[in-house]
């Protein structure tokens, strides 16, 4: 049922240096926007998330360097704790007004390219509902015909 191969290999390695690279992000973008901006950030809820990220990180290493191939499963949590610390430092730092709510984008561009269709639901922006997915200021248009792949790389329809 799980696709092994040694592409998954390649895959979890690539998403440990990508993950590596974000957490260096993470940091300097709060240490810039702390240091020149002034902005009052809650530091120790972000850097606890962040010190999560890269303990996750570190576990993802010890598992890169088994010699046992990867699962589509193991792909699709790794991916599902990407977007939960990215949604926790954007809950934390301003919400859907964050300008960094696009960096949910390349997450679920990953995730179409190496999860097979059936994980690309899961980790795509919707929700059971379409009507759930906006806010209860807008007014949504209906979405039910919308392909599985266009829910991946493009916003719900509302407003």
């Amino acid at each position: 049922m799980h696709r092994i191969t040694n592409s998954g290999r390649v895959n979890l390695g690539h998403l440990f240096w990508l993950r590596s690279l974000a957490i260096i992000g993470q940091l300097s973008t709060i240490a810039v926007v702390q240091i020149f901006y002034g902005a009052k950030l809650p530091l120790p809820a972000m850097l606890l998330v962040i010190a999560l990220e890269m303990v996750f990180n570190g576990l993802t290493w010890l598992r890169v360097a088994r010699a046992q191939p990867e699962t589509n499963l193991e792909l699709f949590g790794q991916m599902w704790v990407d977007l939960g610390a990215l949604s926790a430092l954007l809950f934390l730092s301003g919400g859907a007004t964050n300008p960094f709510v696009t960096l949910y984008i390349p997450s679920l561009a990953i995730a179409a390219a190496v999860l097979p269709w059936t994980m690309r639901w899961a980790v795509s922006p919707s929700s059971p509902s379409p009507a759930t997915r906006c806010s209860a200021t807008t007014t949504c248009r209906s979405i039910s015909r919308i392909r599985p792949i266009s829910l991946i790389i493009s916003a719900p329809a509302c407003g």
